[in-house]
């Protein structure tokens, strides 16, 4: 079980995740600095892109690879 706040990814994103029994739980992604909102995702297999406009955040619950 764990977390962690503020990674910086590529492109003006910050993110934050929390895990338990090392599995992925929660992810949150603003967008802090970026002039476009497409933010590319990764998790296991599974790749998505998602708009998330600047001074904005989106939050993944239950999120399974």
């Amino acid at each position: 079980e764990g977390r962690v706040k503020g990674l910086r990814a590529r492109g003006g994103f910050e993110v934050d995740i929390e895990w338990q029994n090392g599995k992925l739980t929660r992810a949150t992604i603003r967008n802090i600095s970026s002039p476009t909102s497409e933010c590319t995702v990764r998790y296991g297999e599974v790749t998505s892109s998602i708009a998330v406009p600047r001074g904005e955040s989106r939050v993944f619950t239950g999120v399974k690879p």
